[in-house]
């Protein structure tokens, strides 16, 4: 139930996104991801939302609870707890999720998926993307410790915002 939430939280948080500032980011991904200490727990994902600060660049937090911080409609992070692999959750860690996400084999609500980057080797696994649903541009980094069962996702309305956010996401794990 709470993976199908996740699920759900995720596909909602994506389909919410609105456009936004179409600005490059300052350096490639995965944005000092590599120096943050990633929970493995919901303890711990907790922890690192609610830690999560109440501006970040012109984004205003509005919500903090149930594994996500929301930055309006617009933009936000997400961490969730995949639990063992079923036939109904055919991922168990962060790295077979990102898999079948980057194959395609984990399907989107709506619109369809451009890679920007992506790593599914090493300490940290992650794939950025960004695609347009709803006629609104969603840029997003899904990202986690390959056998871990947490994967966190950072979405917003714009590339800056992303980076921004996932910034904010590194800070609030120190």
């Amino acid at each position: 139930m709470r993976r199908a939430l996740a699920t759900l939280l995720l596909l909602v948080l994506a389909g919410a996104a609105a456009c936004g500032s179409n600005g490059s980011t300052s350096e490639a991904p995965p944005w000092g991801l590599g120096s943050a200490a990633l929970p493995d727990d919901e303890t711990g994902i907790e922890a690192v939302i609610t830690a999560m600060p109440e501006r970040v660049g012109g984004l205003e937090r509005t919500v903090g609870t149930e594994g996500i911080a929301a930055y309006g409609e617009d933009a936000g992070v997400m961490g969730f707890r995949l639990g063992p692999r079923t036939e109904d959750t055919p991922a168990g860690t962060a790295s077979e999720y990102l898999r079948l996400l980057s194959t395609g084999e984990l399907a989107l609500s709506a619109g369809e998926m451009e890679k920007e980057e992506e790593n599914l080797e090493g300490p940290l696994v992650y794939i950025v993307f960004n695609r347009v649903a709803n006629g609104r541009h969603l840029y997003t980094i899904a990202f986690g410790v390959p056998d871990s069962e947490t994967v966190f996702v950072v979405s917003a309305g714009s590339p800056v915002d992303r980076e921004a956010l996932v910034r904010a996401f590194v800070e609030a794990t120190s």
